[in-house]
Parts: C-alpha cells; sequence; structure tokens
C-alpha cells in the first residue's frame, strides 16, 4: 500500500513539474537573466505620456538582445518612429540595472537606470542625464522617468 502511494507521489510531482510554463528564465538564484526582458513592451494606461522628439507619444518598448527601442505611434494609430540605443543589463544589482548607449562602444551611457521584472510586468526608472535612480519609487527626484510595461508578446 505504501508503495503504491508512493508511486503516487513521484508520478504526480514528475507531471506537475513538466506541466507548468516556467514565468522567466531565471539563473541559479533565482535572479531572471537579460533574455527575460526579451519582447515587445507596452506602457500601461496609468503611465505617463512619453513624447519623442517628434512629438508622438511612445507607445512601446523593444527589448531585444543587446538592443531597447522605444517606438512611437502615429495618430492614426501606425508605429513611427522608432529610436533605437545598445542595451546593457546588470541582473546581479540591487535593484538591477540597465544602460543605454547610442553607440555601442561608448564609454559613458547616455541613459541610466533600474528596473523590476515580475512575469509580464517590468517596472522602469531611469533618467538621461545625472546619477543612475537607486530606487523604483524614490519620489522627487528631479529628472526621472517612471512608468510600468506590460509585456505584448515575447
Amino acid at each position: 500500500m505504501h508503495h503504491h502511494i508512493l508511486a503516487a507521489a513521484v508520478l504526480l510531482a514528475a507531471l506537475t513539474a513538466f506541466a507548468a510554463p516556467a514565468p522567466f528564465l531565471a539563473r541559479p538564484g533565482g535572479r531572471p537573466s537579460a533574455a527575460a526582458l526579451d519582447g515587445l513592451w507596452e506602457i500601461t494606461p496609468r503611465g505617463p505620456v512619453l513624447k519623442g522628439k517628434a512629438g508622438l507619444a511612445i507607445t512601446n518598448i523593444l527589448i531585444e538582445p543587446g538592443k531597447w527601442t522605444f517606438q512611437s505611434r502615429t495618430p492614426a494609430g501606425e508605429i513611427g518612429k522608432r529610436t533605437p540605443y545598445f542595451l546593457k543589463v546588470d541582473t546581479n544589482a540591487r535593484p538591477a540595472t540597465f544602460d543605454l548607449r547610442k553607440v555601442e562602444a561608448a564609454p559613458l551611457p547616455y541613459g541610466k537606470g533600474v528596473f523590476a521584472l515580475d512575469g509580464d510586468e517590468l517596472r522602469v526608472a531611469y533618467r538621461f542625464s545625472g546619477d543612475r535612480p537607486t530606487a523604483l519609487d524614490q519620489e522627487g527626484t528631479p529628472r526621472v522617468i517612471r512608468f510600468t510595461l506590460r509585456r505584448v508578446r515575447k
């Protein structure tokens, strides 16, 4: 009788382990890898309205290996201007950090930020001048842009 219960428990554990998808790519220690950020992200409605140089609202951010691209929408709702940056991520930092560079080999980043990934939600705080933000919710810091993104697709 005990052997049947043990066999059923082992079978159930094995089936459960293979049936559930991984929420993000994690390295040992539970920290997400940089690849976990890859995908098309949409700025959530509760976030700020970000404007690009052309005055169009930035609605999406496309993150690919080593690349971060702001995407704006035209008044007709089509993808308009794209502004790409080279992306470097450090998930060992607490909070995790990212650097944006216009030129990959530039010695200093153009933009510096921190982020937190929770499944398909990405919270971001960054600035294009000055020191890197030290926290996601640090109020009163001048020129820090904060928003939440929702993953549209991987």
